[in-house]
């Protein structure tokens, strides 16, 4: 298990998150990172209570029997001997300064969050020109609703098309299919593109918090050019108002990783997947 017993000799209980708690939940944590979103905490955390603080885990996605804790607990006393995820090197200090030593360290990479303004505004240059060249070069449709039927016929397409096929292609697999088939439960913002009757880009959006959005889903067809960058300016121009965005980490993927931060964030967050010794080892 990802955590062990508390001094008082009671394991801990916790238990599935249900798509309601998951709304709720992701409003309440005060994580600005894409694992909070409500669909991601829907489809694979856990959650219990511990002295009135609420505790967010993640299942792993390899070793199914670890349950890690979503960010660093405010409770101290949960910090030794437990499994943690999406920590951040502040969260690495505190544990430091409190004499717990960690037994395992992994670097998720980097997290990147941008200003919303900057998107809306066409600041950066490269984004500017991608976004004009893209609305020059095509004739195209834009849709906020769209048939499952189609939606699932673009999503097979784009997986025939990759290349890497792992455990982690499987899982990501499995989510996109969550999040179409409860998308109503859920909610959130969509888009469509078309170009000549056929879907070419198709993104799942929606607040975070009262200051920041998360893209949840996006896949485009590279086949067109500039494709990706103009998605991405529509979302923005639909949470104009909201200041910030996470589009998550990079996966560990170069290519991932090379074009979120070709989108110049205003901030990056290194982040870890940490287990900890018990106090005093």
């Amino acid at each position: 298990m990802c955590h062990y017993i508390h001094k008082s000799q009671e394991p801990l209980m916790f238990k599935k998150i249900t798509i309601e708690e998951a709304k709720k939940f992701s409003r309440q944590s005060g994580i600005n990172q894409f694992i909070v979103n409500p669909y991601w905490l829907a489809y694979n955390g856990y959650s219990e209570k511990f002295d009135r603080e609420l505790l967010l885990y993640d299942r792993d996605i390899v070793f199914r029997n670890d349950f890690a804790y979503i960010s660093l607990p405010k409770s101290k006393e949960l910090w030794p001997a437990a499994i943690m995820t999406h920590l951040t090197e502040g969260d690495l200090s505190k544990i430091e300064k409190e004499g717990i030593s960690l037994r395992y360290k992994m670097s998720y990479g980097l997290e990147y969050q941008y200003l919303t303004k900057d998107f809306v505004g066409l600041k950066d240059q490269r984004f500017r020109k991608a976004v004009h060249r893209f609305e020059n070069k095509y004739k195209f449709k834009i849709k906020t609703n769209y048939s499952k039927k189609k939606i699932l016929d673009f999503l097979e397409e784009w997986e025939l098309q990759q290349k890497e096929k792992n455990f982690i292609f499987e899982m990501a697999k499995d989510f996109e299919r969550f999040c179409l088939n409860q998308y109503k439960k859920i909610g959130g913002k969509r888009l469509f593109i078309e170009i000549d009757g056929k879907l070419v880009a198709y993104c799942l959006f929606m607040k975070l918090n009262k200051n920041y959005w998360v893209g949840v889903e996006r896949k485009v067809n590279y086949k067109y050019e500039s494709l990706s960058r103009f998605l991405l300016y529509q979302e923005a121009l639909i949470f104009k108002n909201t200041p910030y965005f996470t589009l998550g980490s990079g996966a560990q993927d170069k290519g991932i990783e090379d074009y979120k931060k070709s989108l110049k964030p205003f901030k990056e967050d290194k982040l870890y997947y940490v287990i900890t010794e018990e106090k005093g080892k």
